[in-house]
This record gives C-alpha cells, sequence and structure tokens, in this order.
C-alpha cells in the first residue's frame, strides 16, 4: 500500500480499504465500472458502485508488478500479517456490524483472451449468493 496509507493503519489501529474504481489496473475494476444487463434486458451500472471496499495481500512480496502498482513512485511499504488473526478480527467485525459484509477469497488472474464473456453480457444480482 502507499506509505501515507500503511503509517495511518499502524498509527490508529485499522485497515485501509479502496474503492476498486480508484485502482489503476482497468482490469482489476472491471468488474465494478463494466456495465450490466439486467433482468429486462437494460444496461445499468455496477449496483454495489460505492457500497464495495477492497484490500489486497499478497503471498509473494517480492513481485516487482505487485510493487509498481501499490506503491506511488515506487515508495512503499511491506506489512505482514497474521492470517489467522485477520480472519478472527474481519469475523468479529462483520458480526458487531451487520451491515457490513466481508468476502475473503483468492483472486483468479486470467489471460484478457481467455476471458469468454463480456461483463455487460453478465446479469445484474442485487443480493449476495450464501455460499456454504
Amino acid at each position: 500500500m502507499p506509505l501515507e496509507y500503511a503509517l495511518g493503519s499502524l498509527k490508529n489501529n485499522y485497515l485501509w480499504l479502496a474503492n476498486p474504481t480508484r485502482w489503476e489496473d482497468p482490469f482489476e475494476k472491471r468488474f465494478v465500472t463494466a456495465k450490466y444487463i439486467d433482468e429486462t434486458g437494460k444496461e445499468k451500472n455496477f449496483s454495489w458502485l460505492v457500497r464495495v471496499f477492497c484490500i489486497c495481500f499478497t503471498q509473494t512480496p517480492r513481485s516487482e508488478a505487485y510493487w509498481s502498482v501499490y506503491s506511488r513512485k515506487e515508495i512503499g511499504i511491506q506489512l505482514r500479517n497474521n492470517r489467522s488473526e485477520l480472519l478472527k478480527e474481519l469475523d468479529e467485525f462483520s458480526k458487531d456490524y451487520e451491515n457490513f459484509k466481508v468476502y475473503i477469497g483468492k483472486v483468479e488472474y486470467m489471460k484478457a483472451t481467455d476471458i469468454k464473456k463480456p461483463l455487460s453480457q453478465i446479469p445484474i444480482v442485487d443480493k449476495p449468493k450464501k455460499y456454504e
């Protein structure tokens, strides 16, 4: 993360999450900036556009690509976290604040040529699916 956000996180004991619209990589923010088709066939913006905030962690801290994307002007800081402690804190947070939902998952990076269906053809889903 950029240095100023890392320092703020450490000083104030919080995690900084960003709305993906602020990300530089157009492929990583594609799911929120795309136009979707609703059940009537009408084109709409992503329904959770202003309600999604994300943070990315990597298990390969020596990735040059990762550092160039998530630091500013090559100034950044590496923070390490304990995965089980982080999951515990996020679980507690989601219990205390019922309006906030937490999702944790791995990003699947795909080649642009391997993406078969344009996002504009994916129907809008207004409610998250529950996975067991």
